[in-house]
């Protein structure tokens, strides 16, 4: 026979394995548009997506910064483009056929941000995310929210979109 201690261990544990399933099943669904810059792979609130488009022709605006590629056409809709790679120290290269333009949107700012590739979309929560790993206290969620880590592919670096873009006084 089970000693009534050995009982009252098995209805706790039960009662915990219950309790994380219902925190689950009520935490909010993050979903993130992730992308690849320089063999490292970011994460972007969908919500702050409006619209992923290949680059086609950029023009080029006289005096601005190198961060800033230029203005494309987006049937009709003129938009801003940037290259944050120089902003997360990441090297630069040539942007090859799976190049996109990520259309966001925040505050009521749109703008676009060139990516190397578009990988998928994928649905995390927001308790998956890990706080960002070697950063100083001064920059800890400035340009990063955290990783997250989707079975066994690279970790995602989930952006501070308004913090990217405060940076680049975009």
């Amino acid at each position: 026979m089970t000693s009534n201690e050995d009982i009252l261990d098995l209805l706790r544990q039960h009662d915990q394995e219950h309790s994380n399933i219902v925190q689950s099943i009520n935490e909010e669904k993050l979903r993130l548009l992730v992308f690849r810059l320089a063999d490292e792979w970011f994460g972007l609130d969908a919500t702050q997506v409006q619209e992923i488009s290949r680059i086609g022709q950029i023009t080029r605006l006289p005096l601005t910064p190198p961060h800033v590629l230029g203005l494309v056409n987006l049937r009709g809709s003129i938009t801003g483009v940037i290259d944050i790679r120089a902003t997360l120290n990441l090297p630069q290269s040539q942007f090859e056929d799976s190049a996109r333009i990520i259309v966001t949107i925040t505050d009521g700012l749109e703008v676009g941000i060139a990516a190397e590739a578009v990988i998928e979309m994928i649905e995390t929560t927001q308790s998956a995310i890990q706080p960002p790993l070697l950063t100083s206290e001064a920059e800890s969620g400035h340009f990063s929210l955290g990783l997250v880590q989707i079975k066994d592919s690279l970790p995602i670096t989930v952006l501070n979109l308004k913090g990217l873009l405060e940076k680049l006084k975009i």
